[in-house]
């Protein structure tokens, strides 16, 4: 348990509501069920925006190919070879694009995995 200086008081953080601290600790702009319903909410944003670059890279993916022309005729499809070049260019983009979504949900995780952990609450009868 980490060594807590100073005494028990009440204080008035910035969010409006009452809470117990430390006299000679840093004080909290926010309440702990403030934060912790700010934290909550982030949290849960970061887990829909992950959710979204899930199905992004999954919808990137289904336009890669490495070899348009090979993929097309697999496919029985004829094209001109300038069609050929131009969806290359285009299948080339997509997986730039699932690559930097791989990216952008690895941080994601990251930074989901940073968030700090939920509030502490104090209450006075700690004052022993």
């Amino acid at each position: 348990m980490t060594e807590r200086h100073g005494s028990l008081m009440h204080w008035k953080a910035d969010c409006g509501h009452w809470m117990v601290v430390y006299s000679l600790e840093p004080t909290p702009a926010q309440c702990p069920d403030c934060a912790d319903k700010n934290r909550d909410a982030l949290e849960s944003v970061l887990k829909h925006w992950g959710r979204n670059f899930r199905v992004a890279v999954s919808a990137a993916e289904e336009c890669m190919s490495d070899d348009v022309a090979e993929a097309l005729r697999r496919d029985g499809v004829e094209a001109p070879d300038e069609l050929v070049e131009k969806l290359q260019l285009i299948a080339d983009k997509c997986a730039r694009a699932v690559s930097d979504l791989d990216d952008a949900r690895r941080d994601m995780d990251k930074l989901l995995g940073s968030l700090p952990p939920r509030t502490e609450r104090l209450t006075m009868s700690e004052a022993s």
